[in-house]
């Protein structure tokens, strides 16, 4: 999202990581938020993996913040997993994130644009991560883990 990059992605990034930050600080947890989220149509995800994968996985080496423009699942595993799914858009009336039983696929890959637009690819992701990357890429189709229960 370099200067002179899409003002429609840009917008959609700095309201991203705005709302995951407000979210965080509230709560104390998130790791990504998808920009329909936060009303924006455009396919990017704002993720904050902090220590746990963040080194590994920020396309910069960096644990700071980042966005995945156009992401897209390139392999699945055949093997699937159950897990309780929480969401920032499903809120119950006290605020906190309501929990949604839904089936996972253990590992995927993906490959997307980075900040820079340069291509990332990622293989064969750890468990936690993939969850995280198949959500996220859920609300860019219009899914909510409900449609996945």
């Amino acid at each position: 999202l370099a200067e002179g990059g899409c003002a429609r992605a840009q917008a959609a990034h700095f309201d991203a990581h705005g709302a995951l930050a407000a979210f965080r600080a509230r709560h104390g947890f998130g790791r990504g938020i998808a920009a329909p989220q936060v009303g924006h149509l455009v396919r990017l995800v704002a993720l904050n993996l902090g220590g746990a994968y963040g080194a590994q996985f920020s396309p910069d080496g960096s644990l700071r913040p980042f966005s995945m423009i156009n992401p897209v699942i390139t392999q699945r595993s055949a093997e699937k997993f159950s897990l309780w799914d929480d969401c920032m858009s499903l809120l119950g009336e006290d605020g906190d994130p309501l929990m949604v039983r839904v089936m996972r696929h253990r590992s995927v890959s993906i490959k997307f644009l980075d900040e820079a637009g340069a291509a990332v690819e990622w293989e064969d992701l750890p468990l936690a991560l993939s969850e995280l990357v198949q959500h996220e890429l859920d609300h860019l189709d219009g899914v909510l883990a409900v449609d996945r229960a």
